[in-house]
């Protein structure tokens, strides 16, 4: 996992990162008049949760108003993310000096209230991926837990945590590379530790159940969105092959092979399936991105070309994905119209620090956070414009995709993710 993060970087660094806050610049508040009394307004396109400069999280509806502050000290926090219904917030908590060092996750009511502590780090433990991202959770659908992973001096530890705080977190397996994604009735966890895929059901003796092994090159195996069959990568005869697997690994179907490092997505519907491969077991850039229909196997590619990630549109008729700009000065935007087959770019951008971690495991991000708004109509995203002066620190962007261009600045920020609803 810190391996794809490295190279991803390195592939990265002739891009000018947005960091710091920008200065000079009153047009762009960081925050927004909060009037507690009102109750929590969602709009028809959702709410987002974001990160500000000064590490507080925020939420905001897509226009930037009825702005709300979750935090409410001076603690640094980040990496929210929305429950199912948008009824809750979690959140970490980070800091960067060795003597005080209190990594933590907590959830707050999205109306900014009654924020608990569920899970601390030790002093000792180091983050997950950098400094500002201590640790990974992820809602179960129901809202009723959380899964987490943390990791201490070698090792990455995953626990299960109710989501009301009431129970302790209780560790579920330990290994060096975790990745994790719930099943869509929320009775399933599955776990891909290093090789071997588990299966822990929730509610019952969390225990963990074998589901088989998994190819080295299989970033997270996957359920589908609206039944009990997982995708993962196998290793066959002639190469690795993704593969559709009953909850117990017994029944299996090939649907084809990829090559080299693989990243695949579920389409919201579970028909079809979105397969990026990077060509070189070496290479960690997707080169050739495929669409494959679950029923009948055939595939087809949609593009070839260097991406970095890339999103399902909630209603399934698009895939939003970051590709190399050509250049290779800084990163695009685009979204592919699966219908039509129009390529648009809808804008070239130089993303914050969080972001690119973001990107750099979006499939694993993908369950968890979303660029999309609800309706299908705009993405959100942070860091700086091409155009813009990245010494001038990261903005929270929203673009509508009905009108190309349009791009609205909706705060000083580091992160920002949308709302399923």
């Amino acid at each position: 996992m810190l391996a794809r993060l490295r190279k991803v970087i390195v592939l990265t660094l002739t891009l000018p990162i947005a960091c710091g806050g920008i200065v000079g610049d009153s047009s762009i508040p960081i925050s927004g008049g909060i009037d507690s009394n009102l109750a929590l307004k969602i709009d028809s396109i959702g709410r987002i949760a974001y990160v500000s400069a000064d590490f507080q999280i925020w939420t905001a509806n897509s226009d930037g108003s009825d702005k709300r502050k979750i935090t409410q000290d001076d603690g640094k926090y980040t990496w929210p993310g929305w429950s199912p219904a948008a009824e809750m917030l979690s959140y970490s908590s980070f800091s960067e000096g060795a003597a005080d060092r209190r990594n933590a996750l907590y959830v707050a009511s999205a109306q900014g209230a009654s924020q608990v502590q569920l899970f601390e780090n030790a002093v000792e433990d180091k983050p997950l991926f950098r400094i500002r991202s201590p640790h990974y959770s992820l809602w179960s659908p129901d809202g009723e837990h959380l899964a987490l992973i943390a990791r201490d001096q070698e090792m990455m530890t995953l626990y299960l945590i109710d989501s009301s705080g009431l129970m302790n977190p209780q560790e579920l397996t330990e290994g060096k590379s975790i990745s994790i994604d719930w099943s869509h009735d929320s009775e399933s966890l599955l776990i891909r530790r290093d090789r071997d895929l588990l299966r822990a059901e929730v509610n019952k003796s969390n225990a963990l159940v074998s589901v088989g092994t998994v190819s080295l090159k299989d970033r997270m195996p996957s359920w589908s969105p609206t039944s009990k069959m997982i995708g993962l990568i196998q290793s066959g005869v002639a190469g690795d092959v993704l593969t559709i697997s009953s909850a117990t690994g017994y029944l299996k179907r090939q649907l084809g092979g990829v090559s080299g490092n693989v990243a695949f997505m579920w389409s919201p519907k579970g028909d079809q399936i979105a397969v990026g491969e990077s060509l070189d077991n070496d290479d960690y850039l997707l080169k050739r991105l495929v669409l494959i229909d679950v029923e009948s196997g055939e595939s087809r590619i949609l593009k070839e070309i260097s991406i970095i990630a890339f999103f399902w549109s909630p209603d399934g008729s698009k895939i939003a994905y970051v590709a190399i700009g050509d250049s290779g000065d800084n990163l695009q935007w685009r979204i592919l119209d699966l219908g039509s087959g129009t390529d648009t770019q809808i804008a070239r951008f130089n993303p914050s620090h969080d972001q690119l971690i973001w990107y750099a495991f979006f499939d694993q991000f993908g369950e968890s956070h979303q660029v999309w708004s609800p309706d299908s109509t705009r993405i959100t995203f942070a860091g700086s414009l091409a155009y813009e002066n990245t010494q001038e620190g990261s903005r929270i962007y929203i673009a509508d995709l009905n009108d190309v261009g349009n791009i609205r600045v909706l705060g000083r920020g580091y992160l920002a993710t949308w709302s399923n609803y």
